[in-house]
Order: C-alpha cells, then sequence, then structure tokens
C-alpha cells in the first residue's frame, strides 16, 4: 500500500485496521489539542470526552485487530503439517 491515509484496490483488512487506528489516535490527539485551547470549561469538559471516546475506538479496533490475527495464527497451525 503505497500512502497509509489512502484505500486502494490492492488494500487487506490489516491495512484498514491499520488506517482506523491511526486516525483513531489522530482524532483523539485532536480533541486533547483543542481542549488546551478554550476557555470554557464546559467546552474543554465536551473536547476532553470525545478524546476520549476516540482513544476507547482506537483500543477497541487494536483488540480487534489482535483477534483477528490470533484466529490467522490458530487456521495457520491447523493447516500446516506437523
Amino acid at each position: 500500500m503505497a500512502n497509509d491515509d489512502t484505500i486502494n484496490l490492492d488494500v487487506t483488512i490489516d491495512d484498514i485496521f491499520r488506517i482506523a487506528i491511526k486516525r483513531e489516535a489522530q482524532a483523539s490527539l485532536f480533541y486533547v489539542e483543542a481542549a488546551t485551547r478554550v476557555q470554557a470549561k464546559e467546552t474543554r469538559e465536551v473536547l476532553l470526552r470525545l478524546a476520549r471516546e476516540e482513544a476507547g475506538h482506537e483500543a477497541s479496533l487494536r483488540r480487534e485487530w489482535e483477534i483477528l490475527q490470533a484466529k490467522r495464527d490458530v487456521e495457520q497451525a491447523m493447516s500446516s503439517d506437523l
């Protein structure tokens, strides 16, 4: 895959997970940075809540990707000649 941010016809499920995880991390960072720039406490709290939600999405994607990788490892082990 040529660019992490571009999805093309050669995309794999691993590429999709990498891109999605990266984008969730970027979104979380965006909200944290935005929260440091606002004066209103309520707005800052909303932005920080959004940052936590994005971080949660990133963590969920990482867990799902790990599960997928583990399933592939098991399938490969089960199909190999021992």
